[in-house]
C-alpha cells in the first residue's frame, strides 16, 4: 500500500518542476526533474533544477508550518549541498498546475539584499497580503517571535532576484 502523504509529497514535487518549466524555463538546467532519495541523512533538497540553488517542496495543510519547515529545510540542505541558495516553495491547494499564484517562495535568506516591501506578524497576514496586492514582485517579511524572520514572495520577485544575485541573463543561461 502506498503512504498517502509520500504520494501527496511526490505529486507536489512534480508539479514544482512543472510550474518551474512555465514560468521561469530560461534559469533551469536542461533537464530539470525530482531527486530521488529523499530523506537521506544528508538531505540536498527535493528538485533538481538550478545549478546553485536548493528547493524544498513542501504541500502541507497547516501553511505556517508548511512556511517554517520549507525555508528552514531549503537552509540547511543548502548547506549540505554547498549551494549558493536555499528557496522553498509552498504550495497553496486547489489551484491548476500552472497558476500563478499556485506556489509561494520562502526563505531564512533571500538571493539579494534588496528591502522587503511589507512586514507581517502570521503566516493568514503573509497570504492575506500577497494575494491582496497585484504587485507580483512584492516581498514581505514574516516576523516569527525569537525565530529568524522568513522572506516570502511569489515567483516573479523571487526569480528577479535571483538572476540578479547570479548575474544571469536569458542569453548565457544553460
Amino acid at each position: 500500500m502506498t503512504n498517502t502523504r509520500k504520494a501527496k509529497g511526490d505529486r507536489a514535487e512534480r508539479d514544482a518542476v512543472t510550474f518551474l518549466q512555465t514560468y521561469i524555463p530560461h534559469l533551469l538546467v536542461d533537464t530539470p526533474q525530482r531527486k530521488l532519495g529523499a530523506g537521506r541523512l544528508l538531505d540536498t533538497g527535493d528538485l533538481d533544477v538550478f545549478s546553485d540553488v536548493v528547493v524544498q517542496v513542501k504541500n502541507h495543510a497547516n501553511f505556517n508550518s508548511a512556511l517554517r519547515l520549507a525555508a528552514e529545510g531549503a537552509a540547511a540542505q543548502a548547506m549540505h549541498a554547498r549551494a549558493q541558495f536555499g528557496i522553498g516553495m509552498v504550495m497553496l491547494p486547489r489551484l491548476p498546475i500552472t497558476d500563478h499564484y499556485r506556489w509561494i517562495f520562502v526563505g531564512i535568506e533571500w538571493p539579494t539584499n534588496d528591502d522587503y516591501d511589507a512586514n507581517v506578524k502570521t503566516a493568514d497576514d503573509l497570504l492575506v497580503v500577497l494575494r491582496a496586492t497585484k504587485h507580483r514582485e512584492m516581498l514581505v517579511k514574516l516576523e516569527r517571535g525569537d525565530r529568524a524572520p522568513l522572506l516570502a514572495s511569489w515567483i516573479d520577485r523571487w526569480a528577479h532576484d535571483y538572476q540578479a544575485a547570479t548575474s544571469r541573463s536569458t542569453e548565457n543561461v544553460r
